[in-house]
């Protein structure tokens, strides 16, 4: 699967991809420690699956409000 991390401009958002999942951390400068280790991604603060399509890209707005995905089948 594809890889992609994006932070929200203000720095208080992250978002990680892996394959069919996306990880979303809400306060990542208190979790950046933990995300070092891949195997505490189930500490995300929210977490999306899906079914069919891969993650292939992510990125904020630059109001921050926003994350659009790009996804492949």
């Amino acid at each position: 699967g594809a890889f992609a991390l994006a932070f929200a401009p203000d720095g208080r958002k992250l978002v990680f991809t892996a394959g069919r999942t996306l990880f979303a951390w809400d306060d990542p400068a208190t979790e950046l420690d933990r995300f070092r280790d891949h195997d505490r991604l189930d500490r995300a603060t929210h977490r999306v699956q899906l079914e069919s399509k891969y993650f292939m890209d992510a990125a904020f707005t630059p109001d921050g409000r926003r994350l659009i995905t790009v996804s492949k089948e």
